[in-house]
């Protein structure tokens, strides 16, 4: 094998059922034997094909297009002369039924226009515990100029191509056949099967899915609880590591929100009539200040007002700056929130608040739990009568309805563990939610 081929070519396919949109990558490889040549070749050229598959493309309905790479090299003797001719071009692969395909390249062959194509059979449903699929058929290759002679030429060989889907399988859905259960979810909540037919089937699906469903809102719920949990003992945390304590961390939250008076401020501050023209700034940085120093914190953990402590540090700050001082009656007239005591209380109120109505959600959970385990196992103990009720369809009508029973019984099997996990998740976040609640009480106890 001399020469080897590159192609990028769009691949026309019919729908790619894909698990992830990420997925879809394959690589095929297989020999092709000639076996039919044209006058112009002394023997039937032989070689490999190798073609890598991509998942990306656009759709032209009724058809998907994807990208794909190939590899290959064909070696013959035309003319007294090895033949090692290419292919480079733009081809397609179309799935005409479940098991029967046709593929096609148009482009560069040898040293002339020309088209390879590869019809046969898809051997999928034979592979589809595995993870390769199998196509078998006959290649056709023909080109209008095959050695630099101006001769066109072609030959037929046989192929036999394993795909590897690299990234999870692929399996292609024909246009023509049957009906089979459609994958879709309601509401979004879980992709379920579409009716088979049989209401013993159709109320096996229906429930199941129904238990997921409830599955689903229950770790929702729990990982509501868990985040709101989770927020709580962050504002905790902050609290409890605080360097001045929990009405040191108040007092730095009230000055936080000082921002939104400094208009008002600013506007007091004008009615002083002072000839200082930047005394609004310098008076709201004052107030800033002073909200949070030492001295004022002091002066609150002693029991004193805080319109009082506050003026206090303030004029003391003033008199260092050189401006004119102030009285309690003034800060008064601010309306400014200054109770770090009674900010803090209101902030853990509202946190303690939220935690009871979110233990309160998850106290129904254990019996939640207990029924859903109990009717999944119930479920899963009838599951073996169904494909008695899907046989009984029809052949039209059975494949879907066994393919429906299967992935029903899958989500089924997994509802146990996911009781398991939740009801484990559940207990660690109640005793998280108890140990929040103390710790919110020994906070207030210090205030």
């Amino acid at each position: 094998m001399k020469n080897i081929y590159f192609t990028l070519s769009i691949i026309f396919c019919s729908s790619y059922l894909q698990s992830n949109p990420l997925n879809g990558f394959s690589v095929g490889v297989g020999p092709s034997i000639g076996i039919v040549k044209s006058a112009t070749f002394t023997n039937v050229p032989m070689g490999v094909t190798l073609v890598i598959t991509t998942p990306y493309g656009f759709k032209l309905r009724p058809l998907d297009f994807t990208i794909s790479a190939a590899f290959g090299g064909y070696q013959g003797e035309f003319e007294e002369e090895a033949f090692n001719p290419s292919i480079m071009g733009v081809g397609g692969n179309l799935t005409l039924a479940s098991f029967v395909f046709a593929e096609g390249h148009a482009g560069i062959v040898g040293q002339g226009f020309g088209y390879r194509g590869f019809s046969g059979l898809s051997l999928e449903r034979f592979t589809k515990n595995i993870p390769i699929n199998l196509l078998v058929g006959s290649e056709l290759f023909f080109s209008s100029d095959i050695a630099g002679s101006g001769n066109a030429s072609g030959w037929i060989s046989i192929t036999a191509r394993v795909d590897y889907p690299i990234g999870g399988k692929v399996n292609r859905k024909s246009n023509v056949g049957g009906p089979s259960a459609t994958v879709g979810g309601e509401n979004g909540k879980s992709g379920r099967p579409g009716a088979t037919g049989s209401p013993e089937i159709d109320n096996f699906v229906k429930t199941t899915f129904d238990l997921n469903d409830k599955i689903v809102e229950l770790k929702e719920k729990l990982k509501g609880v868990s985040d709101g949990l989770t927020e709580s003992n962050k504002v905790l945390s902050e609290i409890g590591n605080s360097s001045s304590g929990p009405v040191g961390w108040a007092l730095v939250e009230l000055q936080k929100g000082f921002s939104k008076s400094k208009n008002s401020i600013t506007t007091a501050v004008q009615s002083l009539q002072s000839d200082i023209p930047d005394l609004p700034e310098i008076y709201f940085a004052l107030i800033k200040e002073s909200m949070i120093a030492p001295e004022t914190l002091e002066e609150l953990l002693k029991g004193t007002e805080p319109e009082e402590a506050l003026v206090a540090t303030f004029n003391k700050k003033a008199k260092e700056k050189g401006v004119p001082t102030t009285s309690k009656e003034w800060i008064k007239s601010l309306n400014l929130e200054l109770d770090p005591t009674k900010a803090l209380k209101l902030k853990l109120g509202k946190i303690n608040e939220g935690i009871v109505g979110g233990k309160d959600k998850l106290v129904s959970v254990p019996d939640d739990l207990k029924a859903i385990g109990e009717q999944a196992k119930s479920l899963l103990a009838s599951a073996g009568e169904l494909p008695k009720a899907a046989k009984s369809l029809g052949f039209s009508k059975a494949p879907a309805a066994l393919k429906s029973i299967k992935a029903t019984t899958g989500v089924l099997k997994n509802i146990p563990n996911e009781v398991t996990a939740i009801g484990d998740e559940s207990k660690k976040v109640m005793e998280e939610i108890d140990k929040v609640l103390k710790n919110i009480q020994s906070i207030l106890s210090t205030t």
